[in-house]
C-alpha cells in the first residue's frame, strides 16, 4: 500500500551498537538502500518487536514477537506526534516520523547497514 508505514521489528539484543533487526522480520526491496525514498515494499522505519508482552485471550497476558508487535509503537508515537501538533498533514506526520528515525540508526541485523537500509528503514523512532 502506498501510504501504509512498513515497520521492522527490533530485538532488544545489541549487534554493531545498536538494536538488531529481528530474524523473522519482514524486509524490504534490497535494491533501494540508502536513497531516503520510501517506495513500495520499503521498510520504513524500526521499533520493539521481540518479547512484547500483549493483552491475550481471556482477560489475560502473553509475551509474544512479531511486527504486529512493533506496528503499535509507531502507532502510539504517531498518535503522540500528532497530538501535540493536531495541524500536521499526514505527510508531515510521516517526516516527523522519517526525522526521530534517523536519529537513532539501526546497524544490527542481517540488512542492516547505516543510513536507510532495507531491513530497518530509516531507524528507530522515538519520543524525544
Amino acid at each position: 500500500m502506498r501510504n501504509a508505514v512498513a515497520v521492522a521489528a527490533l530485538e532488544n539484543i545489541q549487534e554493531n551498537g545498536t538494536y538488531r533487526v529481528a530474524d523473522f522480520s519482514s524486509r524490504g526491496n534490497p535494491e533501494t538502500d540508502g536513497d531516503y525514498v520510501i517506495g513500495e515494499k520499503d521498510i520504513e522505519v524500526s521499533a520493539p518487536g521481540a518479547n512484547i508482552e500483549s493483552t491475550w485471550l481471556n482477560n489475560g497476558y502473553n509475551t509474544i514477537s512479531g511486527t504486529s508487535m512493533a506496528t503499535p509503537h509507531i502507532s502510539g508515537l504517531a498518535a503522540k506526534l500528532w497530538a501535540a501538533n493536531p495541524s500536521l498533514t499526514h505527510t508531515g506526520l510521516r517526516a516527523q516520523l522519517q526525522a526521530k528515525a534517523k536519529a537513532y540508526d539501526i546497524n544490527g541485523g542481517h540488512g542492516a547497514s547505516t543510513g536507510d537500509d532495507y531491513a530497518s528503514g530509516y531507524g528507530f523512532p522515538r519520543v524525544k
